[in-house]
């Protein structure tokens, strides 16, 4: 899988935009990808810029959980799945120990009335002892942050290592685009 992984990274590196737009296989498994040609089709589309906040709304979109809000569904044909889905469904209640996702999970099931917000790598918790009543942890290292690196303590009460920043994170942006997914499968579906 790496070197498949790897193969695909130096194929994307090393192709333009408009190859990189018919990348099919290589964006089959390189989510990234997958999202970047869409969200360039939709940019084209609209013929705006990347500050246009439709596309802020098409990249939440994007992420969501919710099947109802999410884009994944409309493209999910065109990945490969990389496990099946009992799989999927242990990972969604068990997050792997040896990686940040186990802390942040911990986090989110133990003390969910402190957390401010979550992203891959940062966590705003409350806290009355920080400036402002917050701190972020700054959980940049993938590895860091595991069960065994973690004590019971850091967990119970939220506490955890601190990287001193005590502003609290922020996305500002905030549309729903619901005006956006009728573009974007209908991208899809021209692909």
């Amino acid at each position: 899988m790496w070197r498949g992984a790897l193969k695909d990274v130096a194929t994307i590196r090393h192709a333009d935009d408009e190859t990189r737009l018919h990348l099919t296989d290589e964006a089959s498994r390189v989510e990234w990808l997958l999202k970047w040609q869409l969200m360039e089709r939709l940019r084209r589309r609209l013929g705006t810029s990347w500050g246009d906040m439709r596309l802020a709304a098409c990249d939440l979109r994007w992420a969501a959980l919710d099947p109802q809000e999410s884009i994944f569904p409309t493209v999910q044909g065109r990945t490969q799945r990389l496990c099946d889905d009992a799989r999927l469904r242990e990972a969604c209640s068990q997050a792997p120990e040896g990686t940040r996702a186990w802390c942040r999970a911990e986090l989110l099931h133990r003390v969910p009335e402190r957390l401010v917000a979550m992203s891959w790598s940062h966590v705003t918790l409350r806290d009355e002892t920080a400036d402002r009543g917050m701190v972020t942890v700054d959980m940049s290292d993938p590895l860091g942050y595991t069960r065994v690196l973690c004590t019971e303590d850091d967990i119970r009460d939220g506490s955890g290592a601190r990287d001193g920043c005590d502003a609290p994170a922020r996305d500002d942006r905030d549309a729903r685009g619901d005006d956006v997914m009728p573009l974007v499968r209908d991208i899809v579906r021209r692909r």
